[in-house]
């Protein structure tokens, strides 16, 4: 099943980088240095949310990232964080070295083919998490999708070879959190999925890491009491016959037994976003036309 490539996309903000690292927490993620220089900036949110902190890599271009990737260990999984704000600086990097455009946009896309082979060839996940733009009007009539906010042929190449692209979207009414992906045909957003899972539940839970899991592609986490925890939490709602009811009464069990804030968030998320999308993939099912 491995490699696979993903693309998610969606505005600032909406918790994707959260989520990669709720579903990668063995993962390198590669991103932009900070102000001063060290890890990426946006990895703050991990440590803030999800409790741990991440593996990071800092580069500032594509060239500068497939040097990284190609410097780690082969099968791991990895993360482009901010991969629309790494196509600009790789803009903007070229232009410096280049005067004329051709010279400019060639080695653009040079250096995301490299980037890309670089992830298939580790051979792990690798997730490209990028802004998301609206539908757009060209000048001569024509209208682009909305999809990944990327520059120049990249809007179109970079879809074109991932397995997944997937839309974050807001959907209030969802609790505990509203943030959802989205993948169905749509003549107005890029999306896509080859392992046919968010295409027959959209829109799933914003959860990659339980996405993938029913897919066949169970992700570690970073020690196994999580995981033992994860699957008798999923049973316990799975058999309660309302999980969404039953997850705080659960929620609170767990937190006097002695376990920490967020690993208990962390054990009740994936539990609760494996329910539901495995309710939903066997609705699904269950009838041809639905």
């Amino acid at each position: 099943m491995l490699p696979i490539l993903a693309s998610i996309y969606g505005p600032p903000g909406i918790g994707k980088t959260v989520d990669l690292g709720y579903s990668f927490p063995t993962g390198d993620f590669i991103g932009q240095p900070s102000d001063d220089g060290g890890k990426p900036a946006g990895l703050i949110s991990i440590e803030k949310v999800c409790g741990y902190s991440p593996r990071g890599h800092v580069a500032k271009t594509m060239a500068d990232a497939s040097k990284v990737i190609k410097s780690l260990p082969r099968g791991g999984h990895t993360v482009i964080d901010d991969f629309s704000g790494m196509a600009r600086e790789t803009v903007r990097a070229c232009k410096k070295r280049f005067r004329n455009g051709y010279d400019v946009w060639d080695t653009v896309m040079n250096d995301a083919v490299d980037l890309l082979n670089a992830l298939a060839q580790r051979g792990g996940v690798g997730v490209l998490n990028c802004w998301g733009t609206d539908p757009k009007s060209k000048d001569d009539g024509t209208r682009r999708r909305g999809g990944p906010e990327l520059v120049g042929k990249l809007v179109e190449q970079v879809p074109a070879r991932c397995d997944m692209v997937l839309r974050v979207d807001m959907e209030p009414m969802r609790k505990p959190w509203p943030a959802v992906y989205k993948c169905s045909p749509d003549r107005n957003y890029v999306m896509k999925d080859r392992l046919n899972i968010v295409n027959r539940v959209s829109p799933a839970p914003m959860n990659l890491r339980e996405i993938l899991r029913s897919g066949g592609l169970p992700l570690p986490y970073i020690n196994e009491q999580q995981e033992d925890w994860t699957d008798k939490i999923a049973v316990m709602l799975r058999e309660s016959g309302n999980p969404t009811g039953s997850a705080n009464t659960l929620y609170h069990q767990l937190l006097e037994l002695g376990l920490e804030q967020p690993l208990v968030r962390w054990v009740m998320r994936d539990a609760l976003d494996r329910v539901v999308i495995e309710r939903a993939l066997t609705k699904h099912g269950s009838n041809f036309i639905l």
